[in-house]
């Protein structure tokens, strides 16, 4: 139920979105990460609930990690970077990666330190995320 639900949510919101002129890049970063991470969210407060932190943030970090290496990997298999170079990257995908950097630092800093993560930090990266979801709803009008 929850895939078909996302699959709803990410196609009606995408297809509203564009109907508005948003374009592909917010819609990726918003509507899609959002649709896509729902399933992983429900298990993340599950185990929250059930007092199971250390599931939760490994399925963050899994999540995550999996992203990045499983889905670029088949991605770039199937069809090749060019060039593989900082500088070949668009402008708005260096901020992305940049505020993606940010906060996996900032994660591995609390984690490390406090050895949880409390409302306050979930609050802050809240905020953080929101930040960013305006700074390119500014940037892409």
């Amino acid at each position: 139920g929850l895939v078909w639900g996302g699959d709803i949510v990410v196609d009606s919101a995408s297809n509203i979105a564009r109907m508005f002129g948003v374009g592909e890049t917010l819609i990726g970063l918003t509507i899609v990460s959002i649709g896509t991470t729902l399933p992983e969210m429900v298990a993340t407060l599950s185990a929250t609930f059930r007092k199971q932190s250390d599931i939760a943030v490994g399925n963050i970090i899994g999540s995550n990690i999996f992203n990045i290496l499983c889905v670029l990997g088949v991605s770039v298999s199937i069809n090749p970077i060019s060039k593989l170079s900082i500088f070949a990257f668009p402008q708005g995908l260096m901020m992305d990666m940049l505020v993606m950097l940010i906060a996996t630092v900032m994660l591995f800093a609390v984690t490390a330190k406090y050895k949880r993560v409390t409302r306050t930090f979930g609050v802050v990266f809240l905020v953080y995320y929101a930040s960013y979801l305006v700074f390119k709803i500014i940037v892409s009008v």
